[in-house]
């Protein structure tokens, strides 16, 4: 393949999955704002609130897979069959038993009925919803791989149909929830829909995978994936997993414990207007992984991806936010008044973790993974403890500015650092000078 095919290729890539996502996402989005009103409509601002507190520790917590949803998407782009059922029967063990751990703290926790103390006054008596919750979450994180592995064959269409399933089951158990008058079960929709989702996603990634994968001893070199750095890349996506979702995703949690219940309400609100934003670029974005895994030259072009990705963003997140300013107080029937502040924090934080993401997606070898984690250590120290005097000064925008400087200290820089060095990228856009095969030599 030519050079110029080689650039080519991850605009195709981004374009056609871009189209699946629009789509994808759209009803995903419909299906997220009803969801919102219904809550609002059905239980009032209190319990909208708890929901999206609960619905937001799915976000918090990826980190107990430990990592090997990395692994297993690196074996599956390498499509050898043998190493694939390897790590593939490690990372079933290894979330297998993170579940049952989960479990039985999550129980220890309701017993005790520590749910209040941990999560803020805000969840009050629900602490039985988010056991079952957190039950629906650990059964659906072994399911889970099945979407690393979709994504590691590049079966881009049939991931974003996967992905796109939570929030309409969600939907549909809000409603039965709403019809019933039952405040419970509108409280255990996120981890039904979440579960529902996991299971499809399982199924559809098994079928696949059994046509999809070879055993091919003639495979390139470059190509394998020893069983022996299943420990190492999943230890450094572990750390870098724990660090980046709690400082990006901790957002709820402490605005629960530093603002009032209405300005939760507000940030969980405009939240679900801008999330479709995020969900549909970070899914385009990922599509990069198995490219560049398989094809390390192609990322000659990667600064013109980022500023696209970021210019993307910022189109997308304009539009949106000028949507939720009028619209939040449309879904909450007046109850939630947005403000500018809270839409620029939002179009700000996206558009720089925007711009990180296709460098982060060529950064999947060991020492990209490794050099990602070490940079997220301090940057989720940073991020938190900023989100923590951002809110208390300005309220619940605070959190928001606090990523987005967090991810361009920690995340941007250092990654667009480490790709100019890998691909010898000049300031003039010159192809790369080496090409690299998956490790830095």
């Amino acid at each position: 393949m030519s050079s110029a095919e080689e650039r080519r290729k991850p605009q195709s890539i981004l374009l056609r999955v871009g189209l699946i996502r629009c789509v994808t996402l759209g009803a995903s989005l419909i299906a997220s704002l009803a969801v919102a009103r219904t809550v609002l409509m059905a239980a009032g601002t209190a319990t909208f609130a708890a929901f999206a507190l609960i619905q937001s520790l799915f976000a918090l917590i990826p980190f107990l897979d430990f990592g090997v949803g990395a692994a297993v998407t690196n074996a599956a782009a390498d499509r050898r069959e043998a190493q694939f059922i390897d790590i593939l029967r490690q990372a079933l063990r290894v979330t297998g038993l993170s579940a049952l751990i989960t479990v039985v703290i999550a129980s220890g926790l309701t017993a005790l009925d520590l749910w209040e103390a941990i999560l803020g006054p805000v969840i009050g008596a629900s602490g039985s919803s988010v056991l079952v919750n957190l039950v629906c979450f650990a059964i659906a994180l072994p399911l889970g791989l099945g979407a690393r592995v979709l994504l590691g064959l590049g079966r881009q269409g049939l991931l974003a149909i996967v992905q796109a399933l939570p929030t309409p089951c969600t939907l549909v158990v809000v409603l039965l929830g709403a019809q019933s008058e039952s405040q419970a079960t509108i409280l255990n929709a996120p981890g039904l829909g979440l579960l529902c989702s996991a299971a499809v996603g399982a199924a559809c990634a098994w079928i696949v995978a059994r046509r999809s994968l070879q055993d091919d001893e003639n495979l390139e070199e470059s190509r394998r994936y020893p069983t022996n750095t299943f420990g190492r890349v999943s230890s450094s996506a572990f750390i870098m997993t724990i660090m980046m979702l709690v400082g990006f995703q901790s957002d709820r949690l402490v605005l629960s414990h530093t603002v009032d219940v209405g300005e939760l309400a507000l940030y969980s609100l405009v939240a679900q207007f801008f999330s479709p934003v995020w969900l549909l670029i970070s899914a385009v974005g990922q599509s990069l992984w198995a490219h560049y895994r398989s094809r390390p030259s192609a990322a000659s072009n990667l600064r013109s991806v980022s500023l696209s990705f970021f210019a993307a963003s910022m189109l997308l997140s304009g539009v949106v936010g000028i949507a939720s300013y009028w619209g939040a107080p449309l879904l909450s029937d007046g109850q939630i008044q947005t403000n500018v502040l809270i839409c620029v924090g939002f179009l700000i934080m996206l558009a720089i973790r925007s711009a990180q993401l296709p460098l982060g997606m060529y950064l999947t070898d060991d020492e990209g993974f490794k050099l990602q984690a070490l940079w997220s250590v301090p940057g989720m120290f940073l991020n938190v403890s900023l989100s923590i005097l951002l809110a208390i000064s300005i309220g619940p925008s605070g959190p928001l500015f606090a990523t987005a400087i967090g991810t361009a200290l920690f995340s941007l820089v250092p990654c667009a650092v480490e790709v100019r060095r890998r691909t010898g990228v000049a300031t003039d856009g010159l192809t790369p000078r080496t090409a690299l095969s998956g490790e830095v030599s």
